[in-house]
């Protein structure tokens, strides 16, 4: 809502009856139907979930990389004891093992 009063200069009545509107385009059919909830719950519950957090591993361990990670962390005056097997496994098993999160899914789906 904030982004529609802000950024396209929305009324914020006009912006929360629009949003408010799609919400309930999206909600009465959830609580209605147990397939379309299902799916809806597989592809954001599930699916989506998990490769977001692939693509985070991913990008963290091998674009951004796990020291800077941990830089970021430590900056804050936090320690991090485990840094060097928390980028070991965000590198190398993390990766692997939601992959085969997200193949199971796909397995399951299918």
């Amino acid at each position: 809502m904030a982004y529609m009063v802000d950024q396209k200069q929305w009324k914020r009545s006009k912006a929360a009856y629009i949003l408010g509107g799609v919400t309930v385009l999206f909600a009465v059919p959830c609580t209605l139907s147990d397939g379309f909830f299902g799916l809806w719950n597989t592809i954001w519950g599930s699916f989506a979930l998990t490769v977001g957090g692939l693509f985070i591993s991913i990008f963290v361990g091998w674009i951004w990389k796990p020291q800077n990670a941990v830089k970021e962390i430590c900056a804050q005056g936090m320690r991090f004891k485990l840094a060097g097997v928390w980028g070991f496994l965000i590198k190398y098993i993390i990766p692997v093992a939601i992959t085969v999160i997200l193949v199971s899914i796909i397995i399951d789906v299918v």
